[in-house]
């Protein structure tokens, strides 16, 4: 049996002055625009509740009844930039709890800008386990009836959409990984690990580039195209962040 502890998380992220919103978990920091109010993610039971001002009011609904973390979706000056005097709770908070044991990493109270459901699962050897959520603008009595039926039908657009954007492209122009790059991760340990799979995100994100590129080429879908545009944007900054990592 293998114990799982995984974490579902919601986070605010970084509004600049112009506008335009930092889309990466690793770097969003979670400050309004002058004069808007700060984003915030609290509970209703067991339902969380994020509020912004522009978005509105979301909730994600849980079916278990895992607790929910919280934390500031901050830098944590303290440990990358050595500031010592730096205090409150930084986005790396739930490493902290899940791996380090601290417990003082998170906000004691149910409010911040970035949130987890922490679950502890056993995952049985070749057996899967499901976690269900739900992201919803809507308030729901009863949020998972049909939730398999909506999911297989989301997935299936998704597979449409995805079909289209992938025709007639290769495993590496799409950017999967090929049976030797899975056994060279499985082999390697340590900052080795990290430096090959830091490579081979670089590679699967190119291949996103290259079907984004397809669609704004040949596509004629303006909707399709302009998801294909945001794709471009993001993957882009990722792959940047990432190169100089690895």
């Amino acid at each position: 049996m293998w114990e799982d502890r995984s974490n579902f998380r919601l986070f605010h992220g970084n509004v600049f002055g112009d506008g335009h919103t930092a889309c990466d978990v690793q770097s969003a920091v979670s400050r309004p625009q002058d004069g808007a109010e700060k984003p915030a993610l609290t509970l209703d039971g067991q339902v969380l509740v994020a509020r912004e001002s522009s978005l509105g009011t979301y909730r994600v609904y849980c079916e278990s009844d895992a607790p929910w973390l919280f934390t500031d979706n901050e830098t944590n000056t303290r440990r990358l930039f050595g500031q010592d005097a730096a205090t409150g709770h930084f986005k790396d908070a739930f490493h902290e709890f899940v791996v380090a044991g601290q417990r003082g990493a998170v906000c004691p109270e149910p409010r911040g800008t970035k949130a987890a459901a922490h679950h502890r699962l056993l995952v049985p050897p070749g057996a899967p386990v499901t976690v269900r959520l739900r992201l919803s603008s809507v308030v729901h009595e009863a949020p998972f009836a049909g939730f398999d039926t909506l999911v297989a039908r989301q997935q299936s657009e998704a597979d449409g959409f995805y079909g289209q954007l992938q025709h007639g492209m290769s495993a590496d122009e799409m950017g999967m990984m090929t049976a030797d790059e899975m056994h060279q991760l499985e082999q390697a340990t340590g900052a080795d690990f990290d430096r090959i799979r830091v490579q081979q995100m670089i590679k699967h994100h190119q291949g996103a580039l290259t079907m984004a590129r397809t669609r704004l080429d040949q596509g004629e879908n303006a909707d399709a195209k302009t998801l294909a545009q945001q794709i471009l944007g993001v993957q882009e900054a990722e792959i940047t962040e990432m190169q100089a990592l690895s």
